[in-house]
């Protein structure tokens, strides 16, 4: 079940990244109502397992590599504008069948 919830904010992550071109700390926080360390530790776990996908700029934010894919995260730009709508976020499909 943790490691479900996680997967789930790695999926919001990557779906903000993708689709806003940089996700912060602070969305997540807000989306999840966790603390900035935990979302500071989920992405360092996720840096850590898939170095190519996620960097941190300097300004802090968090950006797609250039070539980069997400992984938990289908892409679905339906599920990005029904949470743009009403801040509810589904888990994808994708994250549904690990």
């Amino acid at each position: 079940m943790a490691r479900q919830l996680v997967e789930e904010r790695l999926a919001f992550i990557e779906m903000l990244a993708l689709w806003q071109g940089e996700v912060r700390n602070c969305e997540v926080v807000k989306q999840f109502t966790i603390s900035r360390q935990q979302v500071y530790k989920d992405i360092s776990q996720y840096q850590a397992r898939y170095p190519a996908v996620l960097t941190k700029q300097m300004d802090g934010r968090y950006c797609f590599q250039d070539t980069a894919l997400p992984i938990f995260y289908d892409g679905d730009l339906d599920t990005y504008l029904h949470w743009l709508q009403t801040n509810e976020f589904s888990p994808t499909s994708k994250l549904l069948s690990q």
